[in-house]
């Protein structure tokens, strides 16, 4: 396959992703975001990404890169739970705007927590790390999450094995965003071309009836549709969501 007659094949849905695209640069366009709500600068962070991603998409879609495509398309729908989440709630919007401490604690407390690595460095370096430690961990605790209701059974039945301060994962965003089904049928589907599983090799090749076997090193239209779709649904949802975030305030400011 050609990628002029992938082009031609899939022009419906490419079409349509172009529209949601368009949709969402507009929706950013005529909404006045404000540098000192976290929500409105999570949101947009996250919308700008989002449509360089599914640009991405699309790029990769007509190519033929089909791997590459639904990869590209899984991180998209991460970036859209995330985005749809904030928009739902303050408090997905500060734990978000928290990750780089949890990120940085994540890598300091194996690093000081062992002996012999400790060894390795000063003492004004240890001394230093072990403040910013605490005062990482004081900042975080201080931030109670609706999603850490929302999750307590699951927690539960992981307590053992996880920090006291873990990333929210993104099955946990998928759960804030009201988007389980999508990363059930979608996100859990890509996974497997990301961390190049053996499901995602099948497209590539095939084996004959006398056992000769065949390698595809040509354009693939493999689950274009489906990566394409999933990504268009993904745009819409964050340009609704912004939407509403905004008819919210409007509508607190009228009450008032």
């Amino acid at each position: 396959m050609t990628e002029q007659e992938i082009e031609k094949k899939h022009a419906a849905i490419f079409e349509a992703l172009r529209k949601e695209i368009a949709r969402l640069n507009q929706v950013l366009e005529t909404n006045e975001f404000s540098s000192e709500n976290p929500q409105h600068v999570a949101t947009h962070q996250l919308a700008l990404r989002l449509i360089e991603f599914s640009t991405g998409c699309h790029m990769l879609a007509k190519a033929g890169l089909a791997a590459a495509n639904a990869a590209t398309g899984r991180t998209c729908l991460e970036v859209g739970f995330k985005l749809k989440a904030i928009c739902k709630s303050m408090s997905a919007a500060d734990i978000y705007n928290k990750q780089e401490d949890m990120d940085r604690l994540a890598k300091l407390k194996p690093i000081l927590s062992n002996q012999e690595m400790r060894a390795y460095f000063s003492e004004e370096d240890l001394k230093s790390w072990d403040n910013e430690i605490l005062e990482i961990e004081s900042e975080l605790n201080k931030t109670k999450t609706d999603a850490s209701k929302n999750h307590a059974s699951v927690r539960a039945k992981k307590s053992r094995k996880r920090a006291s301060h873990d990333k929210k994962t993104v099955y946990s965003w998928a759960v804030d965003a009201g988007e389980e089904e999508v990363y059930r049928f979608a996100y859990s589907i890509f996974s497997d071309f990301t961390h190049s599983g053996p499901g995602s090799m099948k497209h590539i090749c095939n084996v004959s009836s006398k056992g000769q076997f065949f390698m595809q090193t040509g354009p693939s239209d493999h689950m274009v549709d489906q990566v394409i779709g999933s990504v268009s649904h993904c745009l819409a949802s964050a340009s609704n969501a912004i939407e509403g975030l905004f008819a919210q305030v409007e509508k607190n400011q009228c009450a008032k």
